[in-house]
């Protein structure tokens, strides 16, 4: 084996004679071979007798081990294959409102979870609502509701022809309008933004407030400022029912003082917005869809 590749004089180049000869006695090389004939060889290698396994099983484990907690009653979330054995996840009851973040694999049945928990929800009882811009998912979710009262399930299917119609001057607690009515003026900052916008910042509010008192969505302001019968109805019912002492004054009183062209800059902004159809659709219901 040392001579296949190598010759004598290969050794004699790094090593002293007597070293060679050294390991020539005794059969050993300086390589991963070694000197050995086939009767020396056969003493130690040879065929396995008749009591040797003619085959070993081994088991390749992939994954982690599904946690007992995992294993009861609860929301399942899917199948876990990984040991060879399928075993059906779940979250447990008490957690059903937490949050969770699906990581995985291709094939790993996060599309499939993502029906299995709604569906789940609904069989038990619960109210639960799904949001798919894709569109594609709460279809296959629509299909797996088969069990459930068709009353009880609300598809809705907006699109560019049908948009999400949003009132968010459609809340209950009156002792938010100051906060809110604050939010929304800053908000709307941007898109009233001209010049002397200082000067109309005050009207800005007080119609935002009163918006929220009609309960009535964005396009209703125009409306609101005209001063035509309609819009002093409108005004009549904020005066009457806001519980906020300045608003009151000022669609009563000071609004009066105001002249005409006075709100010019903020209904030709907003009538600007709202003459986009879609727009126009979004923000003149009543109530949010």
């Amino acid at each position: 084996m040392p001579f296949l590749h190598r010759t004598m004089d290969d050794f004699a180049r790094v090593l002293p004679r007597k070293d060679i000869l050294a390991f020539l006695r005794e059969r050993t090389t300086h390589t991963t071979g070694q000197l050995l004939t086939t009767s020396e060889l056969s003493t130690f290698v040879h065929p396995p007798d008749q009591t040797t396994s003619s085959s070993t099983r081994r088991t390749f484990l992939q994954g982690l081990a599904v946690p007992q907690r995992l294993r009861g009653h609860g929301l399942p979330l899917g199948t876990n294959t990984d040991r060879g054995d399928p075993i059906t996840v779940f979250q447990p009851d008490n957690q059903h409102n937490k949050s969770a973040w699906l990581i995985g694999q291709s094939r790993k049945g996060k599309s499939t979870m993502l029906i299995q928990r709604p569906r789940h929800l609904a069989t038990a009882g619960h109210g639960v609502g799904v949001i798919d811009p894709h569109r594609s998912m709460a279809r296959d979710l629509l299909g797996a509701l088969d069990g459930i009262d068709p009353d009880r399930i609300v598809f809705l299917d907006f699109d560019a022809t049908t948009p999400v119609a949003f009132n968010p001057f459609a809340h209950d607690d009156a002792e938010d309008y100051g906060r809110l009515t604050t939010e929304y003026v800053n908000s709307l900052t941007h898109l009233f933004d001209a010049e002397r916008f200082h000067r109309m910042s005050h009207v800005l509010g007080m119609s935002i407030y009163a918006l929220f008192v009609l309960k009535e969505n964005l396009a209703t302001l125009p409306a609101l400022l005209a001063k035509t019968p309609a819009g002093e109805s409108l005004r009549r019912r904020v005066s009457t029912t806001a519980k906020n002492d300045t608003v009151r004054r000022f669609w009563s009183e000071d609004y009066h003082h105001y002249p005409s062209d006075a709100f010019a800059p903020l209904t030709n902004r907003l009538s600007a917005l709202l003459l986009d159809d879609k727009t126009h659709r979004t923000f003149a219901q009543p109530q949010t869809a």
